[in-house]
C-alpha cells in the first residue's frame, strides 16, 4: 500500500502545488504565458517611467513650471 501525499500545511506550500499543476497544463501555457509576458513588459514600462520621474532632470522640469515634483506625474486617482 502507497503512501498518500503528504498534506500541505503552509499557504505557501500549496499555492506551489496548485501553481505546479496549473502552469505544467499545455492550454494555460498558451493563455497565461503571453498574459504573463504583457503584465511583466507593462510593470517594467511603469518602473522606467517612476525612475524617469524620480530623476534630478524631472524635478528641475517641474520646478521650472511650478509645479511640485510629484505633480509633475500627473493626476492621482483621487483627482481624476
Amino acid at each position: 500500500m502507497t503512501m498518500p501525499p503528504p498534506i500541505p500545511t503552509t499557504f505557501e506550500q500549496l499555492l506551489g502545488d496548485w501553481q505546479k499543476k496549473l502552469l505544467s497544463s499545455q492550454a494555460t501555457q498558451e493563455f497565461l504565458v503571453p498574459q504573463i509576458t504583457t503584465i511583466e513588459n507593462e510593470l517594467t514600462a511603469a518602473e522606467e517611467t517612476l525612475q524617469r520621474a524620480q530623476s534630478p532632470r524631472a524635478a528641475a522640469t517641474a520646478q521650472s513650471l511650478g509645479e511640485p515634483a510629484i505633480s509633475f506625474l500627473g493626476p492621482t486617482r483621487k483627482e481624476r
